[in-house]
């Protein structure tokens, strides 16, 4: 989901799993981190690539929410085609982010060497069809993966579109232009190590203000409006609602209907729909009839009329 470019406002943020059970949030919102990126759960390794929720998530979630951190969420992925990414993005969604607003995107985590590692184009396939599902749920989407695996092992040219988050330990900043990544984890075990109240944590800065962008984060799908109906449409030009002329042309058109479809069925109806007539003062059923292109015959029948001379002013008359 395309929103706004990263202002230059570095903010400080942190991202957690159930290995990370036990640490001290308000200590780290005290400290100045004000974003958490949550697991929302993995696929295994295993032949099954069984799907599981992180143990800790609903509970992670919650305190952040009580203390005011910005959210996201992260799936560690071993999907490598189009179908087992998007059947990771379902699961991810029916299970762990649906019912809940997230401030930041949330991310398919590609690093498995099992799964991932072979075929750049199947991994790519399995990304897009992961972050397009998101995002047709209302959320931001994106890829988390190392300064490597951006350059050598995904096809990044397709996936401009996406949020991008780079994992970069050893370095004072990735070599990556800061116009591929809006996230960048400059923290982790086995560099650069951070820790809060002893605990070593993945620390990250965000070159990005999502907060600012105009998207939908309320994990609601968004709505699609259903069109009425070509013919439910031409009854209502017939009973004025659409105006007339140029200015029903331009209104119908911008709505997403089909002008001339909807012209061709409001004469379909015109045609069909019966013609009535109220008797004025001074009518004759045969002046009647001629202005009809009708006989006095065809319209004593169709009302019921026994004697010719006999009609009345507000009469309405089937003609």
């Amino acid at each position: 989901m395309q929103g706004t470019r990263r202002t230059q406002t570095m903010n400080k943020g942190l991202d957690v799993s159930q290995w990370n059970d036990g640490i001290d949030l308000k200590k780290a919102k005290s400290e100045g981190y004000d974003f958490i990126i949550l697991r929302g759960g993995y696929t295994g390794y295993g032949a099954l690539r069984t799907k599981n929720v992180d143990g800790r998530f609903e509970k992670f979630y919650s305190e952040a929410k009580k203390l005011g951190f910005k959210i996201g969420a992260y799936w560690y992925s071993c999907a490598n085609s189009t179908s087992t990414g998007k059947a990771e993005a379902e699961f991810f969604f029916q299970n762990c982010l649906k019912g809940k607003k997230f401030d930041f995107p949330c991310y398919i985590d590609v690093e498995n060497t099992q799964w991932q590692s072979n075929d750049k184009k199947a991994v790519t396939d399995a990304i897009i069809a992961f972050c397009d599902y998101i995002e047709k749920q209302g959320l931001m989407s994106g890829i988390y993966c190392s300064e490597f695996w951006f350059n050598k092992m995904v096809e990044l040219n397709r996936l401009t579109k996406y949020s991008k988050w780079v994992a970069s330990w050893q370095k004072s900043k990735p070599n990556m232009d800061i116009s591929h990544f809006d996230l960048w984890q400059c923290s982790g075990e086995s560099g650069n190590v951070v820790k809060i109240g002893g605990m070593v944590v993945d620390t990250n800065i965000s070159y990005r203000d999502f907060t600012k962008e105009t998207t939908t984060n309320d994990s609601k799908p968004k709505e699609n409006k259903k069109k009425k109906s070509i013919e439910t449409i031409a009854k209502e030009v017939i009973e004025g609602k659409w105006g007339v002329g140029e200015d029903r042309k331009k209104k119908l058109t911008k709505a997403g209907y089909d002008y001339d479809k909807v012209q061709k069925k409001v004469n379909e109806l015109l045609k069909t729909k019966e013609k009535t007539y109220t008797v004025k003062e001074g009518d004759t059923l045969s002046e009647i009839a001629e202005k009809f292109g009708t006989t006095v015959t065809s319209l004593q029948k169709k009302n019921g009329i026994k004697d010719v001379n006999k009609i009345y002013v507000g009469q309405v008359l089937k003609v």
